[in-house]
């Protein structure tokens, strides 16, 4: 943009080509010890940072003056400035929207065009705000001068001591037993689960409470006055907030202080209730304490205590770095950037704090929309868990204008509004032309995919099973090299042995009978001798087989190979507890226990493979093919991988969900699914490569795989989701 269009668009129509503002006389002016300035608004107490040159330029903006007159004021009092004409109309837009400038146009004589660009920002900050809407609750200044004499002692040497104390002890614990503490949380499932959300909502409420209550403590100790505390709705979520926007009177320890405190209060509350969840016993007061360990960890490390934010984070890095109004410097330095890389001109090289604002700028843009593609994603989910899936499209769409579509819009038209100024508009616009078709053609490049999802152990091989039901008596160990033929378990069972007794008797009988009938050779029992050995004949066949079934009991290998366990067993029936057994049937502890007939006692494995259960959704299925390669990740075990080939893929009944998966929180219990079609599981077998060498993944442990799949574009894959979220996703 050239001066004199820049000079245009900020005077307008006004006469002699002034900048048609200027300064309200209402506002108070302090300058803070980092040499920034702080503007308050007396009518809506809002504050507004600037720099020297940006508070020089308010002063300057007496209605009066033209841009050719301020920049020259502003050349000379900083003659290594690159402050240029088009930094000076974005400063004048944020002057504006902060109503820190009041117009001396008359209101006929108007620019039309800066008219309604105005009330577009208007009308896109009303669309903004509906899912952004502030409830004024009370004033807790009277409170806050209450209990001053308290809040002396919380701020004492002996408080801070004691509550350093708690922050590392509860470090000490989560060290020390950091596999019991990750092994016993909830699962993302659980934490977000029906069952679970109105206790995350209450203790939700409560963890903010003492967050805004740590921010007015402390800035009340500090100095500074709350006039305002409330109920925020951000994307229909209560969040409570206090104003303590006074800080910024106050010196830079005293505002660090006062970020600070809400992120110090929650490490505390986290701290404390880390404490009470390793001796707590289970129930709801441990899954209480669970929900506020969670909420102040993760709610601090991605929102409050998140630079990339507004929050917290944000204020302490923008006093850190001494740079007043980071979020704006940093917007319109990104503005820049791409305003020269896509039309051409302007300075090629950047200072250091520029490349900082650069920097800062792209991260935190990058970061809020990913954050907010996350969070819209998760709400609808959960009214898809709900069979709520037409609101939460609808909260998704409504969601997704003020925080995705209204920002990129608005810059979208910034950048063509840029261009309309410029000179050789033609080229420039070829150039952008150029850069942009590039950048789509690379959304159209196939880039690798792969598909990550929870998988099993199972061990590849000939099962073995009980063939009768009996006390198990002996059996080889897990793990033994069996041969071919050999005994594998022997089982007992007491009436059959009673009943071969019985046989052995009736043969026993029958032969004494026989060689009675043999001694005595007369006629009458010569007649009855050829019946009575036919009964022994039959006796002994009886008993030859029953043998053959006895030999049942003891269940011999069908293949040579290496014996592996089945998947354990840690339940049995109450009323006949001391005749079941558990964990692995052969276990040693189990010998006398009762094993019935076909119950899996292992499988003999020939070769070194073992195949996965793989559960996966609909549209992660639709991507898998036989022999595509996989790598699989033990949970907890980081030493190594283990590579190998999808085998077949198949709809997953309830039945046949592995409960290893559930119980590890993997996966969704058949209970807590949804009943549509479009929901239902697949289940994928991969089959792994074990070397000889190597003991292999243990059985039955749970994991994540990962299958390359066939490559596909941003743009495929984006319309993938799209169709998945908004279509028809039944298979």
């Amino acid at each position: 943009m050239n001066e004199e269009t820049s000079a245009s668009v900020l005077t307008g129509p006004s006469p002699a080509g002034v900048i048609a503002w200027r300064m309200r006389s209402d506002l108070v002016v302090h300058r803070q010890d980092s040499g920034a300035w702080v503007v308050k608004d007396p009518v809506t107490l809002s504050y507004v940072r600037l720099s020297d040159r940006e508070m020089a330029v308010l002063r300057l903006l007496n209605g009066r003056r033209s841009a050719g007159q301020v920049m020259g004021m502003l050349t000379n009092a900083w003659p290594d400035s690159e402050f240029t004409v088009d930094d000076l109309t974005d400063f004048l837009g944020q002057l504006i929207s902060s109503q820190l400038v009041v117009s001396t146009q008359i209101p006929g004589r108007a620019d039309k065009a800066g008219s309604s660009h105005l009330s577009l920002h208007r009308w896109t900050s009303a669309i903004s705000s509906i899912l952004r809407l502030r409830f004024r609750l009370l004033d807790p200044d009277p409170l806050l001068n209450a209990c001053q004499p308290v809040i002396a002692v919380l701020f004492s040497p002996a408080v801070m001591l004691g509550t350093a104390t708690v922050v590392i002890t509860a470090l000490c614990l989560l060290t020390l037993r950091f596999d019991q503490f990750v092994a016993n949380l909830p699962s993302p499932a659980d934490f977000f689960g029906p069952g679970n959300l109105v206790l995350v909502a209450a203790v939700f409420v409560i963890v903010k409470m003492f967050h805004e209550a740590g921010h007015a403590i402390t800035a009340r100790h500090c100095g500074a006055e709350c006039h305002e505390a409330g109920v925020m709705l951000l994307l229909l979520t209560p969040i409570l907030y206090t104003n303590v926007t006074d800080a910024w009177m106050l010196n830079r320890r005293s505002r660090l202080l006062i970020s600070a405190a809400g992120i110090f209060v929650e490490v505390v509350l986290a701290s404390i209730a880390a404490i009470a969840w390793f001796f707590a016993a289970p129930g709801l007061l441990k899954a209480i304490l669970a929900n506020v360990m969670l909420i102040c960890t993760f709610g601090t490390i991605l929102f409050n205590g998140n630079p990339l934010l507004r929050y917290d984070g944000y204020f302490l890095l923008s006093d850190a770095v001494g740079e007043p109004n980071l979020a704006q410097r940093s917007a319109h330095r990104v503005r820049q950037f791409l305003e020269t890389l896509l039309f051409g001109g302007g300075s090629q090289s950047t200072p250091s704090g520029n490349r900082f604002l650069l920097i800062y700028g792209l991260c935190s843009g990058l970061y809020r929309v990913l954050l907010a593609i996350a969070i819209l994603s998760m709400l609808k989910h959960l009214f898809d868990q709900w069979n709520l899936g037409v609101f939460g499209v609808a909260v998704m769409l409504v969601g997704a204008l003020p925080l995705v579509v209204f920002p990129l819009g608005s810059f979208g038209t910034s950048l063509l509004t840029d261009l309309s100024m410029r000179d050789r508009r033609r080229f420039r616009l070829l150039r952008a032309t150029v850069i942009v078709s590039v950048v789509i053609a690379m959304a159209f490049v196939p880039l690798p995919q792969s598909v990550l999802a929870p998988a099993v152990v199972e061990p590849s091989g000939v099962p073995i099973f009980a063939t009768l039901t009996g006390e198990f008596v002996s059996a080889v160990c897990y793990g033994d090299l069996v041969n071919r033929g050999s005994a594998v378990a022997v089982l007992r069972d007491s009436n059959m042995l009673r009943q071969r007794i019985e046989y052995e008797g009736a043969i026993k009988f029958h032969l004494a009978r026989v060689r009675v009938l043999e001694l005595r050779r007369d006629d009458n029992t010569s007649a009855s001798l050829p019946e009575s050995r036919a009964l022994l004949e039959s006796a002994r066949t009886r008993l030859e087989d029953y043998d053959r079934e006895l030999r049942r009991l003891t269940v011999a290998a069908p293949v040579a190979g290496k014996l592996l366990p089945p998947r354990a067993r840690s339940h049995f029936d109450e009323d006949n507890a001391l005749s079941q057994w558990t964990g692995y049937p052969l276990d040693e502890r189990n010998r006398g226990a009762l094993i019935a007939q076909g119950t899996l006692l292992g499988l003999l494995r020939e070769s070194s493979e073992c195949e996965l259960l793989v559960q996966m959704n609909a549209q992660d299925a639709a991507l898998l093919q036989g022999s595509q390669v996989a790598e699989f990740q033990a949970s907890g075990d980081f030493g190594g991988t283990w590579s190998g080939i999808v085998t077949r893929v198949a709809p997953l009944f309830d039945e046949d969900a592995p409960a290893e998966l559930i119980v590890a929180g993997l996966t969704l219990p058949p209970s807590l699914r949804k009943s549509d079609p479009a929901a239902r599981q697949w289940q994928a077998v991969v089959k792994l490569f074990v070397p000889e060498n190597s003991r292999g993944p243990v059985l039955y442990s749970t994991g994540f795989v990962r299958v390359q799949v066939e490559p596909a574009s941003i743009a495929t894959r984006l319309w993938r989701y799209l169709r998945t979220t908004f279509g028809n996703r039944s298979r």
